[in-house]
Parts: C-alpha cells; structure tokens; sequence
C-alpha cells in the first residue's frame, strides 16, 4: 500500500495540471489547486514561491496531534532569529474540506497565536486535498464521526516547492529539521 502511495504522488507530479512551467518536475508547485487563507487570501499552492517553506496537512477541529503539530512548527520557529523567521513562510492546508472555511481557520490561528503575516492556514475543495495529500505523502481517511486518520508531518520545502526534508516529530522539533530549515534560509 505504501509504495502505492508513493507511485501515486509520483505519477501525480509528472501529470500536467496547467500549473506554472516555470517550476521542477519534482516540485509540489506543479499542482493545480485552488487554496483560500484564513487571512482572505486566494492562491495556488505556491503561494509562498520563492521562500522556503514549511508545509503540512491538518483540521481544525482535531483535538489532539493537530494542536501538537502547530505547537511544534511553532518551536522551530522559535528556535529562528528575527532575520531567518522573515524568510520563513507556514502553509497548512486543511484536510475537512467540509468543516474548515476561511472564517473557522481565522479563529483558529487566533486561538492558536499564529504570526498571519508568515502563516497561512488554507482550505481546498475535495479534489484539492488528494492532490495536495498525494503529492505531499500524507496518508489520511475520514473516520465515522467526522474526524481524521492522517500522517503527522512539517515537510520543508525549498523556494521552488522541492521538499528539502521532512519530520514526524512532533512536540520538541527533530534538531536536524531545525539545522535544515535554518540552512535553507541561509
């Protein structure tokens, strides 16, 4: 199942989606997809092309990892000083493609104390998500009761959208993550 997966996100890269030529094969850029930001932005996946980036999956309404997921990107960007926490930009996309709206999300990065300015928490239609989930191997299903099976994971990609490394774990950051994040915003 897993190699599955992988083949999928691979064959989904190379597909085209009429997404910007100007990027690497290998880059998520490619993708066609259609996010709205808890800030009332509107964009492509590559929103935050040109500066590295972190990327995961989540939804709002989880109780537990997901809370934990942002508290940990949160701490890698702790561990930034002020010049490298200005190239940095977050990107979480939402899997409840039902319940996340633009308006739930803006409560969320409230709540949750996140920097608007660097941090974006968008939503997808449907087809978006499994794309997005694809392209990024992030594994997830809808559960009976309105949540989320998924993989937990800050995936950093570089300024084109080519992942640089990747970390599931999550409440104090893997040291090498934060070497890489700090190095790809040297």
């Amino acid at each position: 199942m897993k190699s599955l997966l992988n083949i999928t996100a691979a064959l989904l890269l190379l597909l085209p989606f009429g997404a910007q030529a100007d990027y690497p094969p290998d880059s998520v850029y490619q993708l066609d997809v259609e996010l709205q930001g808890h800030d009332g932005s509107e964009g492509n996946i590559d929103m935050n092309a040109g500066e590295p980036t972190i990327v995961t999956m989540f939804y709002g309404s989880c109780p537990h990892i997901c809370p934990m997921l942002i508290a940990s990107i949160q701490q890698v960007v702790a561990q930034l000083d002020e010049d490298e926490r200005e190239k940095l930009s977050v990107l979480m996309v939402s899997l409840d493609a039902e319940r996340d709206t633009p308006e739930s999300l803006a409560k969320l990065a409230d709540e949750r104390n996140v920097d608007s300015e660097r941090w974006t928490l968008a939503t997808a239609d449907a087809n978006d998500v499994r794309k997005i989930a694809a392209a990024l191997r992030i594994r997830f299903r809808k559960l009976a009761d309105g949540n989320f099976n998924h993989t937990s994971e800050m995936i950093l990609l570089d300024a084109q959208g080519r992942e640089i490394t990747r970390s599931d774990k999550l409440g104090r950051p893997a040291p090498e993550f934060v070497t890489a994040v700090k190095d790809a915003l040297d």
